[in-house]
């Protein structure tokens, strides 16, 4: 009675015939998910390099936006149709920031069909948004004299009038370094005004530039690249502060006389230029000096500012002289020697 119900394996386990089963090939299951895999990672170079290529036309258009927007430094300030030429281009910069808009709803796009979190490509995207952060900062400041806020960014960015979610997000790094690269061109903007004889806007933009400094340099340790566009925003405030000061001190000196003071702007400006000029071309010509030397025992720092005017120029003059000892052989000592006439003359002294 136990032998009966006493399981066996054959009454257990299914049979399967041997002959009909399917061969196990290891090969053929590894080339399946492999190709799985290339075809994702195909997909994903694909999606980046479509995302870089709309970043960089966000870029090249920001920058027609900004180098536009900079013509309104360069209107008189007598022009009598001054407002109306300031307004109609605030409204064209308006046109192309829409053109802008439609290149990152292309990235948008292309993240949602794929299911693909944004941020996954974030850096792919952002010298974009940060350079249409500039941009529209400086639309923002020309119209408002005040800096743009990221809430005012988003709204800029918003998809639709029903819908107020941003196209793309704006992160507090790309923020920080957006307006920060602002700077720059507004040093652009208050040369050009005071040039021009609008000397109460150069002056707004060096304190706007100033209180921007302080409160950005704060934010330092926690963004990224931020020191680097600190220090330019420091030698921009710098070329500001020295034309404002030379306008304060017409001001005080010539202040009935307009003409004047429109001068001594533009011979400002002219003689900022040429020192800056000089000093590329003085570090240009000594690294080029001792680029010339880079064979000899002065090789070393002249050789690397030759082709593009930096370095100090150490050791041209040394690498020259090693490198004609090398050609010409060591110079020989020269041998003093008298004539009998001289010899003679000495004699009788």
């Amino acid at each position: 009675m136990s032998m009966s119900k006493t399981a066996t394996a054959s009454s257990v386990l299914p049979t399967q015939d041997l002959t009909t089963a399917p061969p196990l090939n290891r090969h053929a299951a590894l080339r399946t998910v492999f190709e799985s895999f290339r075809a994702t990672l195909d997909d994903q170079n694909e999606r980046r390099e479509r995302i870089i290529v709309s970043s960089r036309q966000v870029t090249a258009l920001s920058k027609k936006v900004i180098f536009h927007l900079l013509r309104i430094s360069l209107i008189p300030r007598a022009a009598p149709d001054r407002d109306e030429q300031r307004r109609q281009t605030l409204a064209e910069a308006d046109a192309k920031v829409d053109e802008i808009l439609d290149w990152l709803r292309k990235c948008r796009d292309d993240l949602v069909e794929a299911n693909v979190s944004f941020w996954a490509y974030a850096r792919n995207i952002s010298p974009g948004i940060q350079e249409f952060i500039e941009a529209v900062s400086l639309l923002h400041y020309l119209r408002h004299s005040a800096l743009i806020t990221r809430e005012e960014l988003h709204e800029r960015l918003r998809e639709s009038e029903e819908n107020s979610k941003p196209i793309v997000p704006i992160s507090a790094e790309d923020y920080a370094l957006g307006v920060s690269d602002l700077t720059g061109e507004l040093m652009r903007y208050a040369t050009n005004c005071s040039s021009t004889g609008d000397y109460e806007a150069a002056l707004h933009a060096c304190a706007f530039v100033r209180d921007m400094k302080a409160g950005l340099d704060t934010s330092q340790p926690f963004v990224r690249d931020l020191k680097k566009k600190q220090d330019v925003t420091d030698a921009s405030l710098q070329k500001i502060e020295k034309i404002c000061y030379a306008i304060q001190l017409k001001i005080l000196e010539y202040g009935d006389r307009p003409e004047v003071l429109e001068r001594f702007a533009k011979r400002a400006l002219e003689e900022s230029e040429e020192a800056a000029r000089d000093g590329g071309d003085a570090g240009g010509e000594e690294g080029q000096r001792g680029g010339e030397g880079g064979r000899g025992r002065g090789s070393g720092r002249g050789g690397r500012g030759g082709p593009r005017g930096r370095g100090r120029g150490r050791g041209g003059a040394l690498g020259q002289e090693s490198t004609r000892e090398r050609d010409e052989g060591p110079p020989k000592k020269k041998v003093m020697t008298e004539t009998s006439s001289e010899a003679v003359a000495k004699s009788s002294e």
